[in-house]
């Protein structure tokens, strides 16, 4: 049954159009890149303009979908049950691209009489986030892994994100295997005076830490926070520097500092698409 799944970001299990919510999906469009906004400067004079930046915006999803009418106070419960699911914005993917995720909030309303009645409808989704992710996060495949066989990354590109006991200046490999750039939380626990990470020629640097301390620098929300007995508290006060990011490919990352004693260093990112 070719459709659609989702789930909140914080739950395991897929819930499927049909087989959870008794809906047939007629249609899709699903963009294959997020909308885009180019912007230039225009030179007065010379009849042309230069081309400043590129941004990506957001991706609309449209689903035309049927209702199932076998079990009509059934398939009610079921489409009222899709209601309140999407209330909150969901982790969204299609039968055909299991290995494929999409961040989208519902931008349409929905009248349960309507669609009762006349047995059709529209889900128009709005992704603000408009890349598309893998919905493995990267890192060596485990037994948990929800990659298929249809899956856009090969398995040598699996590679290590975590790593133990840094004491001394070092270099090491960090694999995006999609096609755009993927920004990382960087975690790390163990005790320093200063960490410094760079990465495509950007560094951000963190101090001290002190034992049991776990620290958490969001490249994407552009946060740091720290981890100390269960209380999570802002410490941007001790963070330097630019939030990273990692081109596809590999990127070699250099960790330096002083009093090196990092019992654990992760990435934690998922491979960006377009």
């Amino acid at each position: 049954m070719n459709g659609f799944q989702m789930k909140y970001e914080s739950e395991l299990t897929w819930l499927h159009s049909y087989f959870d919510f008794s809906i047939y999906m007629k249609k899709k469009k699903a963009p294959e890149t997020p909308s885009i906004e180019i912007k230039s400067i225009t030179i007065p004079g010379a009849n042309r303009s230069i081309k400043q930046e590129k941004i990506y915006g957001p991706r609309n999803i449209i689903i035309e979908c049927t209702i199932a009418k076998d079990h009509r106070a059934e398939t009610k419960r079921k489409i009222m049950d899709l209601m309140k699911k999407l209330s909150k914005e969901v982790v969204l993917r299609f039968d055909d691209k299991p290995d494929i995720i999409y961040y989208a909030d519902l931008n349409n309303q929905l009248d349960l009489d309507e669609i009762m009645s006349m047995g059709v409808f529209t889900l128009g989704f709005i992704c603000f986030d408009g890349f598309r992710y893998s919905i493995d996060k990267a890192g060596p495949l485990t037994l948990d892994s929800e990659m298929t066989i249809e899956n856009h990354i090969y398995l040598d590109q699996y590679n290590d994100v975590e790593f133990n006991n840094i004491t001394t200046h070092k270099t090491i490999m960090v694999n995006n295997a999609g096609t755009y750039i993927a920004v990382p939380i960087i975690e790390i626990e163990g005790t320093c005076d200063v960490i410094n990470i760079k990465a495509n020629n950007i560094t951000t640097s963190y101090g001290p830490i002190n034992e049991n301390e776990k620290i958490y620098i969001d490249c994407k929300e552009m946060t740091v926070t720290k981890e100390f007995n269960s209380d999570i508290t802002n410490a941007l006060a001790n963070w330097q520097g630019d939030f990273l990011y990692f081109e596809p490919g590999l990127n070699e990352v250099k960790i330096t500092g002083e009093s090196l004693n990092i019992s654990r260093l992760k990435f934690d990112y998922r491979h960006t698409f377009l």
